[in-house]
């Protein structure tokens, strides 16, 4: 599959935001990955960050696009600092920019 981040909040991605959370709006999220981060498995890596560090994992959608040709959601999850600071810390696989769109 060719999927990435997505270059801009467009149309297309405005309206798949709005099938999948009615309301929501997109946003790019700092990426800085555990150095024990597992490659594309951000529930066990949100975990392991709350049990070090503290904070909430907050699930929601990371976003993808195929540029003319597809866009979709995946169900995701993101580690919430004490602070409220919202950070990615799961590894992406090769091929993904390392900005998810989060709606």
């Amino acid at each position: 599959m060719h999927t990435t981040t997505p270059g801009e909040i467009s149309r297309p991605i405005r309206r798949l935001i709005e099938k999948v959370v009615p309301g929501g709006d997109g946003i790019y999220l700092p990426v800085t990955p555990e150095a024990d981060a597992v490659v594309n498995e951000c529930f066990p890596n949100v975990q392991a960050k709350l049990e070090r560090d503290g904070g909430q994992m907050l699930c929601g959608w990371q976003v993808w696009e195929w540029p003319h040709v597809l866009v979709e959601a995946e169900f995701h999850a993101v580690w919430k600092s004490p602070e409220g600071a919202l950070v990615e810390h799961h590894a992406q696989s090769a091929g993904r920019n390392a900005n998810p769109v989060r709606a």
